[in-house]
């Protein structure tokens, strides 16, 4: 499967440093992180609650936050993947 694909559907088994430093750029590209490696929480919080409930992406933004990794690709990644494993974990308890 196509690294890409892999992301999008919440598969993070494939990882190495430019999967990191993509995610990274994804991250920044979209405007979730700055380039001072801080969160747009407005962003992160509109965007999970296109799919969940106020609270539920309240706790999206709040689970991930502290995401910080030794690297600036691995911050980028760790919170990409939070912020996907977050939403979709509070999409499956609102909902079934």
């Amino acid at each position: 499967m196509d690294i890409v694909v892999s992301l999008k559907y919440g598969d993070f088994t494939e990882r190495d440093p430019m999967i990191e430093c993509f995610t990274e750029c994804l991250m920044k590209k979209s405007g979730f992180m700055y380039d001072d490696y801080t969160y747009n929480k407005t962003l992160i919080i509109g965007f999970a609650g296109r799919y969940l409930e106020p609270e539920g992406a309240q706790t999206v933004y709040d689970n991930c936050i502290d995401r910080f990794g030794q690297t600036v690709c691995v911050t980028g990644f760790e919170m990409y993947q939070c912020i996907h494993e977050t939403a979709v974990s509070e999409w499956v308890s609102s909902n079934f």
